[in-house]
């Protein structure tokens, strides 16, 4: 599984490519610490899965998946 991760704060990306990556859960093909610097890398990086921080500022993370529905 490829993994793209969007969460504002520096220290859970950390964990959770941790996590995804020591636990053999799949590959993180990038992350974010905004949502909408995200929104660009979404559309080259190939993810299967995307990890997103519903309670960011600027985009929140239900805004930012209304965004990628309607872009497809």
């Amino acid at each position: 599984m490829r993994i793209y991760l969007i969460d504002d704060d520096s220290a859970v990306l950390s964990v959770l490519r941790l996590l995804i990556e020591d636990g053999g859960l799949g590959t993180v093909v990038g992350s974010s610490q905004s949502a909408v610097d995200a929104l660009e890398d979404l559309r080259t990086c190939g993810a299967d899965i995307v990890l997103v921080d519903l309670l960011m500022p600027e985009m929140d993370g239900f805004d930012l998946l209304m965004k990628v529905r309607n872009d497809e």
